[in-house]
Order: C-alpha cells, then sequence, then structure tokens
C-alpha cells in the first residue's frame, strides 16, 4: 500500500490498541506496509511475541509491543503514548441492530 500524500508522515510512530486482535492485527500489518512504526498495546508480552515472528521478517525493528495489563487503571497507556505528538482513534461500537 502506497500512500502518495500522508497527513502523518511516514516513518512515524502510529499506536495500535489491541494489537493482537484479528482487525487491530491486520491494521498492523496495513501501516507496517505503507511506511509506518507500530506500538502495539497488548496484554501479555510473552503471549504475543508471535507478532515479532511475523512482522519482523519483512519490517525488521519497526513494531514495538508494550504491556497494557488494565485498560482502566490510571496511566495504563502512558508508556503506549510516550513520545507521541498526535493520535488517532478508531472505536468499534457494539450495538443492537
Amino acid at each position: 500500500m502506497k500512500i502518495s500524500n500522508p497527513a502523518i508522515p511516514l516513518g512515524s510512530v502510529i499506536v495500535v490498541i489491541g494489537a493482537n486482535g484479528y482487525v487491530a492485527l491486520e491494521a498492523c500489518q496495513k501501516l507496517l506496509e505503507a511506511g509506518y512504526k507500530v506500538r502495539g498495546t497488548v496484554r501479555d508480552l510473552e503471549r504475543s511475541a508471535w507478532m515479532h515472528e511475523i512482522f519482523d521478517k519483512d519490517w525488521p525493528g519497526q513494531l514495538e509491543l508494550v504491556r497494557v495489563q488494565d485498560f482502566g487503571s490510571d496511566g495504563a497507556f502512558d508508556e503506549a503514548f510516550r513520545g507521541l505528538s498526535s493520535y488517532l482513534l478508531f472505536l468499534a461500537i457494539d450495538h443492537d441492530s
């Protein structure tokens, strides 16, 4: 995927919350393909190590995983958002039809 005029400069760090989930995993791949670095939050680093096995082959050093065990605790995402100047937030809303 090539982005010709990106709003966020290529090479920037993009945080993906719940990076080892089905949709987020696809987002991680697309961001890496486009030329971004991905900082993904996961609850367990050891159980998510397989992500490095997949992504480090094509994008070595471009994926960083950050442990966020309790999403509701104060400061839970401080490390994940450290050093970022901006962020995008996408929410999946579960609703009754």
